[in-house]
């Protein structure tokens, strides 16, 4: 994207979505977290923070551009102690604080890299509540160790409440920074060298920021990586005249057309409430890159075994073929043709990518100790759909207690379970047994359950037995590429 992206009105929300949505499936996302994310938590911003210092010292903190200066005027004038600035610190950041929706959606997102410049716990407090397993690392001696269990790394740049004595607020710990965290600042510029940034809650004057930005860009010249901003943009009503607002407008335009210097693409939000929805549509966008295929057959009626096989073996394929992931449980009768058109696909590709684009969930065998079996597969099955944006319906059947043929309730319980994450099921009615239930099931329900302007035709087309396979397939691609912005990869 040329510097002439970065217009009045910000870079283009749809770009966005598809752009860091590939680098999110790309797992080489990351985030980096200014005080603005946790302003709607309740914690103060830095004005807030210091205004009663810049009181004492007779300033106005409203119109003070130089904040780091005000910490630093207060250590001064107290014969440079900063044991009120770290009790005040202490006071504002140990409250307790429940994560925002913002923090809710980026933890739920599958990324591992996180940098903040706040004190506060909420990113780790966010991603614990997840189920991600969190090493943070606040000093230097934690950046040269690494935990293998952890699925998220916090790096807190500027330090924690914990440890008020290191928190990183004033001149003086600003000038020596690249002296005493050095190691931090590498790290940082290795991961904005290899990593996609997404900038959340940030002003850009941070001087460490600056100061890396500054280095990658010597360093790169014309030929930075692509990092993304969201930021809000200033309205007329936030200022007093329309003189001020035209200065306002005009400075932020040449600030976005600053960051665009470095690669940083800016999201504009008329307010920070947009912020949440925005994230949510961004994960939104990005699970329904995942498919779950669920299903199992003892019976192959009514298409016949060699009929039933070539979807299924067909379906994985185009799965792959049309840049989507697979997930699937190895259901039986279904899942080895599936999984095998899937790796096929796969492996006639320069770049496979396996482990990233197939996920396998295999169905468990026995139960652990102090685990009930239905436990365990409800569990099982929260999992296998955890994290898509759609599953499709094959079949589903399995022998009664007494030999004869039923309609699959384990496929029936991960078709209300996806319900309840609200997945969008595509069942291939075609296929019988519990398919052929589901289908009719969201026939009944289609406008409560696809958003308005879906198209009704290849949902009716799914249940079709006069249908061929591509007609089937053509069908269920059809519904799923209408509902998912196709995010290209790079």
């Amino acid at each position: 994207m040329s510097q002439s992206a970065a217009t009045q009105d910000g870079f283009s929300r749809e770009a966005f979505y598809r752009e860091f949505g590939v680098a999110i499936d790309n797992g080489t996302a990351a985030i980096f977290a200014g005080a603005g994310l946790s302003r709607p938590a309740g914690f103060v911003d830095w004005r807030g923070l210091l205004r009663g210092l810049a009181n004492e010292l007779n300033l106005d903190i409203d119109i003070e551009e130089d904040l780091v200066a005000i910490a630093q005027y207060h250590i001064n004038a107290n014969n440079q102690s900063r044991d009120r600035l770290n009790q005040l610190l202490v006071e504002e950041f140990d409250k307790v604080k429940s994560p925002t929706e913002a923090h809710k959606v980026l933890a739920r997102l599958p990324i591992r890299t996180y940098w903040t410049t706040n004190y506060d716990g909420l990113i780790e407090e966010s991603l614990k509540a997840a189920g991600r397993r969190v090493e943070v690392k606040m000093t230097e001696s934690r950046l040269t160790t690494s935990s293998r269990r952890a699925t998220a790394v916090v790096y807190k740049m500027h330090g924690d409440v914990v440890d008020p004595e290191r928190m990183v607020i004033t001149q003086d710990d600003y000038e020596r920074y690249a002296l005493d965290h050095s190691p931090f600042l590498a790290t940082l510029q290795a991961d904005l060298v290899n990593k996609t940034f997404l900038f959340l809650g940030l002003s850009f004057a941070d001087p460490n920021l600056q100061f890396v930005l500054g280095q990658l860009r010597a360093a790169l010249r014309q030929n930075p990586r692509t990092h993304y901003a969201i930021m809000r943009r200033d309205l007329r009503r936030d200022h007093k005249t329309d003189k001020q607002f035209e200065y306002a407008a005009n400075k932020q335009r040449l600030r976005i057309q600053n960051l665009d210097r470095y690669g940083i693409r800016t999201v504009l939000v008329d307010e920070y409430g947009e912020i949440p929805e925005l994230l949510s549509e961004l994960e939104r966008r990005y699970y329904r890159r995942q498919i779950v295929v669920s299903g199992a057959a003892v019976s192959f009626d009514p298409l016949g075994q060699p009929r039933l096989e070539e979807l299924c073996w067909t379906l994985g394929a185009r799965i792959i073929s049309d840049d989507y992931n697979l997930v699937s449980g190895f259901g039986l009768g279904v899942g080895s043709p599936i999984i095998m058109g899937a790796l096929e696909t796969l492996y006639g590709q320069e770049e496979p990518e396996t482990e990233r684009r197939l996920k396998l969930r295999p169905f468990p065998q026995s139960e652990p100790e102090g685990m009930s079996r239905q436990e365990l597969y409800r569990r099982y099955r929260e999992d296998l759909v955890k994290g898509a944006g759609f599953i499709v319906f094959v079949s589903g059947n399995r022998p009664d207690n007494s030999g004869a043929v039923e309609s699959s309730p384990g496929v029936m319980e991960e078709y209300h379970l996806a319900s309840e994450r609200n997945l969008y099921p595509v069942p291939i009615g075609a296929t019988g047994w519990a398919a052929q239930e589901i289908w009719a099931e969201v026939q009944s329900n289609f406008d409560r359950i696809y958003p308005a302007g879906t198209p009704q035709e290849p949902f009716e087309k799914l249940a079709d037995q006069g249908a061929s396979n591509e007609q089937l397939l053509d069908a269920v691609f059809d519904l799923i590429h209408h509902l998912t912005p196709r995010m290209p990869r790079q």
